[in-house]
């Protein structure tokens, strides 16, 4: 909701008295639709708004507080807002994207980068015949990246994230977010190579796959014609004298 609403360029909520309540701040008329019901239904001044449905069981019930679900509609154009803006890239893009995550050593014995892509694979008329999410990165050493040698590096570093993580505290988020400038362009690279090695691969098996059905639809075609002949063999001129006339018969037959 807070990221949506910087996106928006709209004030963010603000905490109201109780514990886990916000109010919503006037928005702009473009947004007006997704302050339905907020508003008390007789006083028609607005209530707090809540995302804890458990917590404020009773004040929800009782009219006093509305829950902001995701089928909201104040959500739902956030969640629009971030959507276009996690897949849109160049100079349109507005909203940069960083987490960090402190895992076991166990997992990973020391800091890694992680960068993911959307990787989009068209046809001629613009049909979408493939896409994925595609992750590269590094080693962080000494305030410099150095790539993964192998996609397993990558698939363990992911794993690791997902599996033992926890949030990492502010003052390391700030330091990471501070190399960025720094590692960015070792991780486009590292994302382009993937990328292109991804497109290779894909190339070849939608080749293999094409070929396979150009293959399949001429074994098809063939028996068809096979089927079709054997039928003009058998009975075709017996049917197909039945449509001429006295006439065209004879002079058929001559």
């Amino acid at each position: 909701m807070r990221t949506g609403l910087r996106l928006a360029r709209q004030p963010g909520l603000s905490r109201a008295k109780r514990a886990g309540e916000y109010t919503v701040p006037p928005l702009t008329e473009e947004w007006s639709r997704a302050l339905l019901g907020i508003e008390h239904p007789i006083s028609h001044r607005p209530r707090p708004v809540t995302f804890d449905a458990d917590a404020a069981r009773d004040r929800i019930r009782d009219g006093e507080v509305v829950h902001l679900h995701l089928g909201h509609p104040l959500v739902q154009q956030c969640l629009r807002l971030l959507r276009a803006e996690v897949w849109a890239g160049g100079r349109e893009a507005k909203l940069s994207r960083v987490s960090a995550r402190v895992v076991d050593d166990a997992d990973l014995a020391e800091p890694v980068a992680l960068a993911h892509g959307r990787l989009v694979v068209t046809g001629r008329s613009g049909g979408r015949l493939h896409e994925e999410v595609i992750t590269a990165g590094g080693y962080l050493r000494q305030g410099r990246m150095t790539s993964f040698t192998t996609q397993r590096e990558v698939r363990q570093a992911v794993a690791a994230s997902r599996s033992s993580a926890s949030g990492a505290p502010a003052d390391l988020v700030d330091g990471l977010v501070a190399l960025l400038p720094v590692i960015s362009p070792g991780l486009v690279r590292a994302l382009e190579r993937r990328r292109d090695d991804r497109q290779a691969s894909l190339k070849r098996q939608l080749a293999d796959t094409a070929a396979r059905e150009a293959d399949t639809a001429e074994q098809v075609l063939v028996e068809l014609g096979k089927g079709i002949e054997q039928a003009l063999g058998d009975s075709g001129t017996h049917q197909q004298l039945s449509l001429f006339d006295v006439e065209e018969r004879q002079q058929l037959e001559r």
